[in-house]
């Protein structure tokens, strides 16, 4: 897979609307690693059950190979910001510990503002 660091400017694939990055992780990158609320990942697997971006092929987990993942969750926040992260993102948060960043989770945790 492709690094971007959080809240950098999505640059993945061709989008009609600007997006910012979360959880497109690799080893050898810093991400912050910590507690997430309890509810974020059945949150996100909700997201997922729509993936967007959905691609050829499938992308492994560069930290422990186990988990294959292919597309993308969108989510846009309350203040109108979009984010854009990997299927992978909620093997990264379970398995490794990945905690993306507060603004992500607000918005992830706000279903209503899911982008459809």
């Amino acid at each position: 897979m492709t690094y971007y660091p959080d809240l950098s400017p999505y640059q993945y694939t061709v989008v009609d609307q600007p997006m910012v990055n979360v959880g497109w992780l690799e080893p050898g990158e810093h991400f912050p690693r910590g507690p997430v609320p309890s509810h974020l990942v059945d949150a996100l697997l909700k997201l997922g059950t729509r993936p967007r971006n959905k691609l050829r092929g499938f992308h492994f987990c560069g930290f422990c190979s186990r988990y294959r993942g292919t597309g993308e969750i969108h989510v846009v926040s309350a203040s109108g910001i979009r984010y854009a992260a990997p299927m992978l993102i909620i093997h990264y948060i379970f398995a490794h510990r990945y905690r993306p960043p507060a603004e992500f989770i607000d918005a992830v945790l706000m279903p209503v503002k899911a982008i459809a």
